[in-house]
């Protein structure tokens, strides 16, 4: 069969019959396929099972730490997700969007003031991640309820 490949009279024979349409299709596909290269597949990947399979480790890895190895960990994505919110707040140009607007005057309403000991100040900051993380797995509150005076 080798020899069959390098018989001059042969591949003359098959490239006439290839002129003129002559050769079995899965021969010419193979010929194209051979001389121009095979075309490229398509391929589309879903990101659902991936982003699953990673939130299913993460969930098991999460199980396996303590209350307060949670609490320690919410108070330092806390820290992230308020380093974040100064970071766009310094990067934002121009008017802030009615719907971001209502969102602070109702944080700011659901806050309301917090007693520091020497002066009653307006926090617009509501419960850090830590406190409800401990609230949720303790049933206890970290924090003193807002506008509570401590004596």
């Amino acid at each position: 069969m080798g020899a069959l490949v390098g018989d001059i009279d042969y591949q003359a024979r098959l490239r006439a019959d290839f002129r003129r349409r002559r050769v079995h299709p899965t021969v010419e596909t193979l010929v194209w396929s051979h001389v121009i290269g095979k075309p490229a597949e398509r391929v589309q990947l879903s990101a659902d099972v991936t982003m699953s399979k990673r939130l299913d480790k993460e969930r098991e890895l999460f199980g396996r730490l303590s209350v307060e190895q949670l609490a320690e960990l919410a108070t330092r994505s806390q820290e992230l997700v308020d380093t974040a919110a100064a970071m766009a707040r310094a990067n934002s140009v121009g008017p802030v969007p009615a719907t971001v607007r209502r969102a602070q005057a109702a944080i700011t309403h659901s806050c309301g003031p917090k007693d520091t000991g020497d002066d009653v100040t307006a926090s617009n900051e509501p419960p850090s991640l830590a406190a409800v993380v401990k609230d949720v797995a303790t049933g206890e509150s970290a924090e003193p309820p807002r506008g509570a005076t401590e004596g």
